[in-house]
């Protein structure tokens, strides 16, 4: 009798005990993810992100003669009301986690390097300072954003100025870089990468336009 009475309080035990424990089981989107680090006090609701340029695509185009002028490329502007903001994580759509810059200038500086990068890469040459410049090149940042659901689909929009050394505008456009990618959830690699595509296409889409390719000329 004793041993029976026993034997139905560890079922007992496992009855109670086993589905609470299955409850407090971690979900795919908790944690910070490899290089993601957590505000402090905010748990799982914000990421901090430092924005590194990693593409896995490769800018084909490239100037086919040399520009006769000295290009510079002035500081990118960040037109976004909340410029820190650069993501979300909507996997639980009842507890989406936003992703922040550790800066709020960062997206900016990123968008400027990489630009810098690229377009010197196509044959560019690019003037350190602005005084010995015959052509100024003014971007501003209308759209910097990542969205990771089951995938991470960025979007990179510009507004692109091309003046002279007096200030006068000879052609304005807007470009847009777009990448899409899969990983890990939350992962600073695949954040990185879909930005790194993206402004990687907007190089692209700036070095296809003849108009613009015209003007620094």
């Amino acid at each position: 009798m004793k041993l029976k009475i026993a034997f139905a309080m560890i079922a007992l035990t496992a009855f109670v005990v086993l589905p609470a424990f299955a409850a407090e089981a971690p979900r795919r989107y908790i944690g910070a993810g490899k290089g993601m680090e957590s505000i402090v006090g905010l748990k799982d609701k914000h990421r901090v992100l430092t924005l590194k340029y990693i593409p896995s695509v490769v800018v084909k185009e490239a100037l086919t003669t040399p520009l006769n002028k000295k290009v510079f490329i002035a500081d990118v502007i960040n037109e976004s009301v909340k410029p820190e903001v650069v993501g979300e994580n909507t996997e639980d759509s009842d507890r989406p986690i936003t992703i922040y810059s550790k800066e709020a200038s960062e997206a900016a500086a990123f968008a400027k390097a990489a630009l810098v990068k690229e377009l010197s890469n196509a044959g560019m040459a690019i003037n350190t300072a602005q005084a010995n410049a015959d052509r100024v090149i003014k971007i501003t940042l209308v759209k910097f954003w990542c969205q990771e659901t089951e995938t991470y689909k960025s979007v990179i929009r510009v507004k692109v100025s091309i003046q002279d050394q007096y200030g006068k505008e000879l052609y304005a456009a807007i470009y847009t870089g777009s990448a899409q990618n899969f990983g890990r959830s939350l992962s600073a690699e695949n954040y990185n990468q879909t930005f790194s595509d993206s402004v990687a296409g907007v190089a692209e889409e700036m070095l296809k336009d003849q108009a613009l390719i015209k003007a620094l000329k």
